[in-house]
């Protein structure tokens, strides 16, 4: 409901809003939605994602999914699959199913066993973790403006950063670059993160 056709068209219009969005999908059962009380359907969600996408051509897209919601049967769980692969979203926040007092759902009588909502969420993250790995790999050899975050966690010698698409990209350089924007051809892709070689920031051209 939030999505509306003009702040799609904002997004395609817009320089200074990014090529990224978290569209949070949950289930990609109507019977399950319904269960959840999301006001939309699948095909809903599809149609959205098809605007989105004609209107902001490599735009990424990242959702939340629950695995194992109270009466999801596997059938409902193979059409949440199908629609991971159907809209090939960059990444995904996974989620078991975990009861909290005091909401509706909680107080469903067709809880699942811990055992099966766990052996969902892992063919879940199985699934996307391929996806994500698919999607980035196709960015290798591609050059992207990337605003410089933080020195990387895993080395005081390189610097992480965001491109436009929301993609995480690690690269050598030095710390003094932290804020800046820089240019950084793609080397390597990973499920959570690029690495990479910078070509050019604000105060010149690196080799």
């Amino acid at each position: 409901k939030d999505l509306s056709d003009k702040l799609i068209d904002q997004m395609a219009h817009l320089d200074k809003v990014c090529e990224h969005l978290h569209l949070p999908l949950q289930s990609g059962s109507n019977r399950i939605l319904s269960r959840m009380k999301r006001r939309y359907t699948r095909e809903e969600y599809q149609n959205r994602v098809k605007d989105l996408r004609e209107a902001v051509p490599g735009i990424s897209l990242t959702t939340d999914i629950i695995a194992g919601f109270p009466g999801e049967s596997e059938a409902d769980f193979q059409e949440t699959l199908d629609m991971v692969e159907k809209i090939g979203f960059d990444g995904a926040f996974t989620f078991c199913y975990s009861r909290l007092p005091g909401t509706e759902a909680a107080e469903l009588g067709d809880q699942l066993p811990r055992e099966i909502k766990r052996e969902r969420l892992r063919r879940l993250i199985d699934l996307q973790q391929k996806i994500t790995l698919e999607k980035n790999s196709g960015l290798v050899g591609g050059e992207f403006e990337v605003l410089v975050e933080a020195i990387s966690e895993k080395s005081s010698h390189q610097l992480q950063g965001r491109t436009r698409s929301n993609k995480i990209v690690v690269f050598d350089s030095p710390k003094e670059l932290v804020g800046d924007f820089v240019w950084v051809r793609i080397l390597e892709a990973g499920c959570w993160a690029l690495r990479g070689k910078i070509l050019s920031s604000g105060i010149g051209i690196y080799t």
